[in-house]
């Protein structure tokens, strides 16, 4: 059958001829030949074979797959291909759009006219071709920019072997900087279309004279059955990719500026109707999803302070996460503001988004959740986010959290200093993680380690993690920074009753489970999400040593009691010390000061009394003393 659709095609001269394209020069076997190659043959310098190798394993050679390998001859080495590799005839990607395809070229900015041309590079191109009715329909009434961006839409600056499409692929990107998914069907067509999860805009591979590809000299060339869109040119409330639930929250919320940049978060369907009608989930021991559902459904106000909580307003228009990974790259994150007003703070909510890069496929973290294969387009008023979850939008400070749970006072009466509040707690907010604990016997007066050497060995900078425990599997344990330098610590989920624990380890140094287990302390409550930081609350404090933290220590002051030799500080004086230092004074009448300056003035107080050493054990309220 394949012979007879070949013959048909071509006759005898020009098999033959066809025969020599399928000749390299020299002796190549798989193993040597890299991604990207090019093989010269015996057709000429016009006919040269392309090597393409996938992640999947599949090796195409001018989009034919490599079936069988390595098989010696006298004078050569043969590999098997699937299909015919059909003379390219010396045509560009350039030269075959321009002639069967005029009405698509005529859309493609003229630089990327002359890149397809392959004159001035030699990098190889895929571009998907819609059929003429469907691509004049599309581009009546758009201007010039907005067609060239369509066209663009189309093209994709590697090399797309429809033989190498098997299920659905990873993303790959076209010169929009847009995410194509690729995917075989189950009678051997294969798809394209723009996002992971948008079925109803698919394009169709065509074939054409029985084959998908149409190979040039510098690329490949599909004709398809509908057009991937450029979402860039439609409103975000025009955007057929939203929910249509979810784009009426934003036409009754939001009031969109023209000249500004929006980020827009949306739920996908599967996403909000897990949050409308899914079942029941416990985010910790204050929440759970039923309350902020019946919520939503009944409150206007509340619904649309959601949907706004989802619009996020940047102020440097870039809303592309290639301009987030450049911008933040030494930080690895933006913090933004959302369009949502707390009434009770009188401020607009600011949360963190966490947008990252890695092995070239972008990552999106926001208010410590992943959005798991998320979708992004670009729209005229900026970048929608399509992600499978609703964020529920956190409603209250961390101090104010704390000063309510009476379970963890004692915790509340160290960090509600300012002096610390502005060094800890408030200073990386809401990038941080509080390691809140219960009262239990531990007493704040009675702390006799370094204020705050305690308080930073409670208090985790999340830089690298984003600090929701329901993300652990059951036997992992996950590493996280620490307010003290030369202190790590370690979370740590049980395999068979998922507790979770969590202990320190100086910086460099490895312990054995036995060693974490006798340091450890257990979370009993976690994912508190609050406006300014994460909450966990442990059983008990985190243990301080030696090694790693300094003790308190006493604060010795001298005082002039009087001229008496048997005088001490009468019941004023003591009250005004006590006031100033906020602590308890123990007095010491028969220890004497010895002290230069009074040493002159009273040359005699050896022999007398009077000066007595007083010994103020001072609660941890107070930063530093001052000279005076």
């Amino acid at each position: 059958w394949y012979q007879r659709r070949v013959r048909a095609r071509y006759n005898n001269k020009v098999a033959s001829e066809n025969a020599a394209g399928h000749i390299a020069n020299g002796i190549h076997r798989v193993k040597h030949l890299a991604n990207g190659e090019v093989l010269n043959t015996l057709a000429g310098s016009n006919e040269q074979l392309k090597i393409t190798r996938y992640s999947n394993g599949i090796i195409c050679i001018d989009c034919a797959r490599v079936v069988s390998v390595n098989h010696p001859a006298k004078n050569s080495i043969i590999h098997f291909v699937d299909r015919h590799i059909f003379n390219k005839k010396g045509q560009s990607t350039a030269s075959v759009l321009r002639s069967k395809y005029a009405y698509f070229w005529n859309s493609i900015p003229k630089n990327i006219q002359t890149v397809l041309s392959g004159k001035k590079c030699r990098k190889w191109y895929t571009v998907f071709v819609p059929t003429q009715q469907l691509w004049n329909d599309k581009i009546r009434g758009l201007s010039r920019d907005e067609k060239a961006k369509l066209a663009q839409a189309h093209i994709v600056a590697s090399l797309v072997c429809s033989a190498a499409i098997i299920k659905t692929s990873r993303a790959t990107r076209n010169l929009n900087n847009e995410n194509l998914y690729f995917g075989a069907k189950p009678d051997g067509g294969r798809w394209v279309r723009l996002g992971m999860t948008n079925q109803q805009y698919t394009a169709n591979f065509k074939r054409v004279d029985g084959e998908f590809e149409i190979m040039t000299t510098n690329g490949v060339i599909y004709e398809i059955d509908n057009l991937i869109e450029y979402s860039g040119i439609i409103k975000v409330f025009k955007w057929k990719y939203i929910v249509e639930e979810w784009r009426n929250y934003l036409r009754q919320c939001i009031q969109l500026d023209a000249a500004k940049r929006y980020i827009f978060i949306v739920p996908t369907r599967r996403g909000l109707d897990w949050f409308l009608r899914g079942s029941d989930f416990t985010f910790n021991d204050e929440e759970r999803l039923t309350q902020f559902r019946n919520r939503f459904k009944n409150d206007a106000e509340y619904r649309c302070y959601v949907a706004k909580y989802h619009v996020l307003e940047v102020t440097d228009k870039k809303t592309s996460l290639n301009d987030f990974w450049s911008q933040f790259f030494s930080k690895s994150r933006g913090y933004y503001q959302s369009l949502a007003f707390h009434k009770t703070y009188k401020e607009r909510v600011s949360h963190l988004d966490l947008f990252m890069n890695q092995d070239d496929a972008s990552q999106l973290i926001w208010q410590y959740s992943y959005a798991r294969d998320f979708r992004a387009y670009p729209v005229k008023e900026g970048h929608v986010y399509e992600i499978d979850f609703v964020n529920i939008p956190p409603e209250e400070k961390l101090m104010d959290f704390l000063r309510r749970r009476t379970d963890v006072s004692q915790f509340y009466k160290l960090i509600s200093n300012d002096a610390y509040s502005a060094k800890l707690h408030v200073k990386r907010k809401p990038v941080q993680l509080i390691l809140a604990f219960a009262n239990g016997n531990f007493r704040a007066s009675k702390l006799k380690w370094n204020l705050e050497d305690f308080l930073a060995l409670h208090w985790v900078d999340l830089y690298f993690w984003i600090g929701d425990l329901g993300y652990l599997a059951p036997g992992e344990r996950t590493m996280v920074g620490s307010g003290l330098n030369n202190v790590t610590l370690f979370v740590y989920r049980t395999r068979s009753s998922s507790e979770y624990y969590v202990w320190w380890q100086k910086a460099g140094t490895t312990i054995t489970m036995r060693e974490a287990r006798q340091r450890w302390v257990k979370i009993i409550f976690y994912n508190y999400w609050k406006l300014d930081s994460m909450v966990w609350i442990l059983q008990n404090q985190m243990p301080c040593q030696n090694s790693i933290c300094r003790r308190m220590q006493k604060l010795e002051l001298s005082y002039f009691a009087g001229v008496g030799c048997d005088q001490i500080l009468d019941t004023f004086q003591k009250a005004s010390v006590m006031k100033t230092f906020k602590g308890e004074i123990t007095e010491h009448a028969d220890s004497v000061w010895q002290s230069p300056v009074y040493t002159k003035r009273f040359p005699d107080y050896k022999n007398s009394n009077c000066f007595s050493r007083f010994e103020i054990a001072y609660e941890p309220k107070l930063e530093s003393v001052s000279d005076s």
